[in-house]
Order: C-alpha cells, then sequence, then structure tokens
C-alpha cells in the first residue's frame, strides 16, 4: 500500500500512528509518501487513513488475494445461514444408507440443518476404508433431503469427483487438497459453493490464496474451516489454531468454519476445542458424530456419540448467543440455510 501525503511534514505522525497499530511504514518519495508492505490491512485502518486530512489518496502496489480480502471488489454472493444451531454435523464415512439416515434424523431432530458425511476418503493407510465414491454421495444427499438438510462432502482427485460433486449441496476441499493448485480450480468449475479446510502446516496467506483459486474457477462462494495444523505434541492430533478464526473475519469477506473433530482426533476432546473456535468468532463448527463410534469404519476415536453430540449442540448455541458477534462492514455471507427454495450454488 502506497499512501501519498499532502505534505512530508506529516509522515512523522502517520508512521507513529501506523507503528501504534501494528504496521511498519518506509517513507519514500522524499517523504512525500509511506510504503506498508503488509497487504492485510484491516478495515478499520485503511478508513481512518482515507479520512485523514493529510492522506492525498491510497494506491495498492502489493497484491494480496483481491477476491477474498475484505477490501476487495464486493460481488453478491447466495446468503450464508446455519440457522439457529451453528453446527454441521455427520459421520466421517457415510457406510451405509441405514446408518447415514439414522444420524440426519438425529441431526435434524437437534436443529441441525447441514449434514456432512465422506464418500471418497483419501487415507493414510492403504487398507483403511475408502468409502463408496458416487453411492454414498447419494445415500448422503437422500438423507439430508428427506429432513429437509443440505448435504456437505469433500471431493478428492478422484475419479469419480465430477458424479460426487453433482450429487450434493457443497463441496468440502480437505486439508492434503488445499496447496493442489489445479485440483482447486477443478473444484470451482463445478459452480458449487466450497468449504475450504486449512492445509497441515498452511500458512493464513496460503490458505487465503486457494480461496482465491476456487473463486477464479467459478465457485461462487467459500467458507474457511480450518481443522488444525501439525504438532509435536504426543498428546493430541493436531493444534487447532483458535487466533485463525478472528484474522480471517477480520481480512476476509467470508465464513469461518471450525473442525474441533480433526484436531482433537479423540472425541472427549472435541466439544471443549468447539466451544473455543464459538467464543472465538467461528461462525460454525464441523464435527463427526456416529451411532456406535466404536464400530466406525473411519475415525472411530474422534466420533461423538448421538447424545453427545446433543449436548455440544446446546454448549455451542448458548456461547454463539451470548457474544452474538457482529459482522464487519461488507461482510459476504454464503448460502441459502435449510429449507431455502432455490438450489444451493445455483
Amino acid at each position: 500500500m502506497l499512501i501519498t501525503l499532502t505534505g512530508a511534514e506529516e509522515a512523522p505522525r502517520l508512521r507513529a500512528w501506523l507503528t501504534r497499530h501494528g504496521f511498519e511504514a518506509k517513507p519514500v518519495q522524499r517523504g512525500q509518501a509511506l510504503l506498508l508492505a503488509d497487504p492485510w490491512v484491516p478495515w478499520e485502518v485503511r478508513d481512518a487513513l482515507a479520512a485523514d486530512p493529510a492522506v492525498a489518496c491510497i494506491d495498492e502496489v502489493t497484491e494480496g488475494p483481491r477476491r477474498v480480502l475484505r477490501h476487495g471488489p464486493a460481488e453478491h454472493h447466495p446468503t450464508w445461514d446455519l440457522g439457529a444451531v451453528p453446527v454441521v454435523a455427520g459421520p466421517c464415512a457415510v457406510e451405509d444408507p441405514g446408518t447415514i439416515r439414522e444420524v440426519a434424523a438425529y441431526a435434524a431432530s437437534l436443529g441441525i440443518g447441514w449434514l456432512r458425511g465422506g464418500t471418497d476418503k483419501t487415507r493414510t493407510r492403504v487398507d483403511a476404508f475408502q468409502g463408496h465414491g458416487a453411492r454414498a454421495a447419494r445415500w448422503l444427499h437422500e438423507a439430508a433431503q428427506a429432513h429437509g438438510m443440505r448435504s456437505i462432502t469433500e471431493v478428492t482427485d478422484g475419479p469419480e469427483a465430477e458424479a460426487i460433486a453433482e450429487a450434493v449441496d457443497v463441496v468440502m476441499v480437505g486439508a492434503r487438497h488445499m496447496h493442489a493448485s489445479r485440483h482447486l480450480q477443478r473444484i470451482g468449475r463445478f459452480g458449487k459453493p466450497v468449504i475450504l479446510k486449512r492445509g497441515l502446516a498452511a500458512s493464513p496467506e496460503e490458505w487465503l490464496r486457494a480461496a482465491e483459486y476456487l473463486l477464479e474457477a467459478g465457485a461462487p462462494t467459500v467458507a474457511f474451516c480450518e481443522r488444525g495444523s501439525r504438532s509435536a505434541h504426543p498428546l493430541k492430533r493436531f493444534t487447532l489454531d483458535v487466533g485463525a478464526v478472528p484474522f480471517i473475519r477480520e481480512v476476509a469477506a467470508f465464513p469461518v468454519l471450525v473442525d474441533p473433530s480433526h484436531a482433537a482426533g479423540y472425541g472427549p476432546y472435541v466439544a471443549p476445542l468447539a466451544r473455543a473456535a464459538i467464543a472465538a468468532g467461528a461462525h460454525g463448527v464441523i464435527v463427526e458424530c456416529h451411532p456406535d463410534p466404536a464400530c466406525a469404519k473411519s475415525d472411530a476415536l474422534q466420533a461423538l456419540d448421538l447424545p453427545a453430540l446433543a449436548r455440544l449442540v446446546g454448549e455451542v448455541t448458548r456461547i454463539q448467543a451470548a457474544l452474538a458477534i457482529p459482522e464487519a462492514p461488507e461482510h459476504r455471507p454464503f448460502l441459502p440455510g435449510p429449507g431455502a427454495t432455490d438450489k444451493a450454488g445455483a
């Protein structure tokens, strides 16, 4: 950002002001302008600078992901609405039609409007359950529709990617694929809303630029999902970066979700992380649940049983209602909530 001043005598005052707000400004053009190399300048700082009589104009000379940043062009996006319950829930893997129908019925009874489930599973172990692919996507969507819910699944780079994406309302990019630019472009071309999970060691800038790939390719909108980063700690699977929630809310005009199940890797830790995520300002959490977690075919240790899901819903709903965190100006919502008459992603 290049801040051109009305006179060089104003530079020390504005430099001091910017320093107090955490920005380093370098004088250029004989002190007649200040250069900020940081593209993550909050909207209130920009507005304050623009209103200062010592500032003649502000020009962008550092290029951030322009479609994603809050101060970028304000395209219209469909409405994001999780409803009264800020929870997306479902099993790690869609194992069979009966199990996903049972989960959908229970989740809907709690007021949850969004049903997630893995269909084409990219597993670390080659002998682990790999999912049922497009068949599972159809089971998922049918179970969601039966209870007025929206269906969400990860779409990988497998051969059934197009059929899976076509079957559901919202597609998800998993942490393993966040850095794969060609995959992001393919996902964007499906024209569906996308939940973008943060890579296992991705910086915030890399995460934001991955969203730019999706939007450039045709995704109507994106929601960011923090799911934890690699950790050397032996007692937890990943380290949940709760600080990413207010940061992304500040710099990007898109929803922020958190996946405490993958961060925790252990059922009893999921609810505390979910509470922290909502308290930090997340619009919602994505959790894994199963009627009988001990028998789940994938990620059994982190799955909540159905009564535990009910307790979590009560906790996070009360926290969100108590905080009522307002949106910054120009917030761009995500897509219609369950029960809307228009097609998600249309």
